[in-house]
């Protein structure tokens, strides 16, 4: 079966995108912002507006992903006008979106961590060898 309705919003409620030091633009008050202007509309069966615990996109907060695009830096407001765009009220709002320029290569980007985690498990590998050698043996738990 396929979920019934046609949009999904996740909206991060994590302990940095929630942080009070954020104020009123912070992750729980745009969920319910989001949530109230929804069912304003009448569109509860048609959008759902779901609190996720953490994105881990931190360094951008407060963020929403819609069909794998990510929405940063998000205020009341320029989640309201996301939200518009996603529900073809408006166009849609690009200019929110997350750059790949300022992704990639932080500490949230999969592909920075893999290159680098290859390396440390090369190295890994051959202590784990040298470690098997003197009759030792390393689980590797993947």
């Amino acid at each position: 079966m396929r979920y019934p309705r046609k949009k999904l919003f996740f909206v991060c409620t994590g302990p940095r995108c929630n942080n009070p030091d954020r104020g009123e633009e912070r992750g729980e008050i745009i969920r319910t912002d989001l949530k109230d202007l929804n069912k304003s509309l009448g569109r509860k069966g048609v959008a759902r507006i779901c609190a996720t615990s953490c994105l881990d996109l931190c360094d951008f907060g407060p963020n929403m992903i819609i069909d794998h695009r990510v929405y940063s830096h998000l205020t009341r407001e320029s989640a309201k006008a996301a939200y518009s765009g996603e529900m073809d009220d408006t166009a849609r709002r690009e200019d929110l979106e997350l750059k790949e320029e300022e992704f990639r290569g932080t500490r949230h980007d999969p592909s920075a961590s893999c290159s680098s985690s290859s390396s440390s498990s090369s190295s890994s590998s051959s202590s784990s060898s040298s470690s098997s050698s003197s009759g030792s043996s390393k689980s590797s738990g993947t």
